[in-house]
């Protein structure tokens, strides 16, 4: 997984299409309605368009095998495979994609298992997934985007800022109160924002492997000395 897939849909009408970009979008798949390929372009300018009629920005294969013998650009190319072949025409020429719709079982209302299979394909180095559920895998593909490390998170947070703790809880902790168990205050440092780390991302700085503060090794059961 080298950049995060692009994420297609069907669509039968331009409100669809704008419902589709809406919710995360990166190709629309027009069929063979040439009209709405038209009127697609005209109302969503920039918009990717994939289907089977001319103007559009890919044309869609269901078979590998008809795909090179098609003829066309590899670069013009998105062809459907099974997901348990990814791996295997991940590095092809044309673009691979799964229709994730067709593998989990279709009683998958909120598109939990979608997004789940989305996220596996997505590992294994599919160009492109397809379904019905936008929203739900634009944000699995977005996740595992960020778990690959080839898109920041959209919102980081410092390990704590989640989980304040009282003056009383630090005090018994051994922690002088308004300091971090790592030694550093609870604000944000100059010339960053609460809640953001050196490079963005929160686990960056979290001060793991530093030494801790004296007293800061007495848990939270310990006795109180003096």
């Amino acid at each position: 997984m080298s950049h995060p897939p692009g994420l297609l849909t069907s669509v039968t009408s331009l409100a669809e299409a704008e419902r589709a970009c809406a919710n995360g979008a990166d190709i629309l798949d027009v069929g063979q309605d040439a009209d709405l390929a038209v009127a697609v372009r005209g109302a969503l300018d920039g918009t990717l368009l994939g289907g089977q009629v001319e103007g559009v920005d890919y044309t869609i294969c269901d078979d590998p095998a008809r795909a090179e013998q098609s003829g066309l650009p590899a670069s013009r190319l998105v062809v459907t495979v099974a997901a348990a072949e990814v791996e295997r025409y991940a590095h092809a020429a044309w673009r691979t994609m799964v229709d994730v719709d067709n593998v989990v079982s279709t009683a998958d209302p909120d598109g939990a298992a979608a997004a789940a299979l989305a996220a596996v394909c997505a590992w294994q180095g599919a160009a492109i997934v397809r379904t019905r559920h936008v929203r739900e895998v634009r944000r699995s593909l977005d996740m595992t985007a960020s778990i690959a490390g080839i898109r920041p998170p959209a919102w980081a947070v410092r390990g704590l800022a989640l989980w304040p703790l009282s003056a009383a809880s630090l005090r018994q902790c051994g922690t002088p109160a308004g300091a971090r168990p790592d030694g550093r205050g609870m604000g944000a440092a100059p010339g960053r924002r609460a809640g953001q780390g050196r490079t963005g991302w929160g686990s960056r700085d979290l001060g793991l492997g530093q030494p801790a503060p004296a007293g800061a090794a007495r848990g939270r059961g310990s006795p109180r000395r003096g």
